[in-house]
């Protein structure tokens, strides 16, 4: 009888395990895997105020570094998906501006980004982690709180509601979690200016 089975039985058990483990933790994140929220103190550039906000690509770079992520040459594949953004403040569409984290005039480009003004979110990084919807607004240059976007501030008149899929989220939205194909509708005002109908979900063009 072969003795050294066994060992590679459970060898092979183990090693099956780690791997559904590891896939059930990149499925469904728990909050201690997701990277801390944006210390926005520390994000130079950003920007507080009332709209239209731009993209700040002048001090782009230097938000990059207190974000911890990469001022990238190419896009990456490692991981590749899209999310939609849509924004309301005070019962009005905030359009969603092209090019947030890119520099085309130095040539480099965030793991997180825009093309067009659709709110398609790229994410495309060139190694596997988790990305925060916070790391999208201190890449783009906005505060983002669980109280405050921009200049908007919840107080005893308006509220600030994160919507994901068509479902308020209670939590932090800063360390939400850029999952595929994700619905984000951010709503700022008083009940009354809030949209009739929360966005669900996003018809994604074909190939992204």
């Amino acid at each position: 009888m072969n003795s050294s089975k066994p060992v590679l039985y459970l060898l092979g058990a183990m090693a099956i395990i780690l791997v559904l483990s590891a896939g059930i933790a990149f499925i469904e994140p728990k909050d201690s895997a997701l990277p801390a929220a944006a210390a926005f103190q520390d994000v130079p550039g950003l920007n507080e105020g009332e709209l239209p906000w731009g993209i700040g690509t002048t001090t782009l770079r230097s938000r990059l570094a207190a974000l911890d992520l990469p001022a990238l040459t190419k896009e990456g594949s490692a991981v590749h998906t899209h999310q939609h953004l849509d924004i309301f403040i005070n019962g009005e569409a905030v359009p969603i501006p092209p090019e947030i984290g890119v520099n085309e005039e130095d040539n480099y480009i965030s793991p997180l980004h825009t093309h067009d003004g659709s709110g398609i979110i790229h994410v495309e990084s060139p190694t596997v982690q988790i990305f925060t919807l916070g790391q999208f607004f201190g890449i783009w240059g906005v505060r983002f709180t669980k109280n405050c976007i921009g200049g908007y501030c919840a107080d005893a008149g308006k509220n600030l509601k994160v919507y994901l899929n068509g479902k308020e989220h209670a939590g932090d939205p800063s360390a939400i979690a850029l999952l595929p194909e994700m619905e984000i509708a951010i709503v700022y005002g008083e009940e009354i200016d809030a949209p009739k109908t929360i966005p669900k979900d996003y018809d994604f063009p074909p190939g992204l």
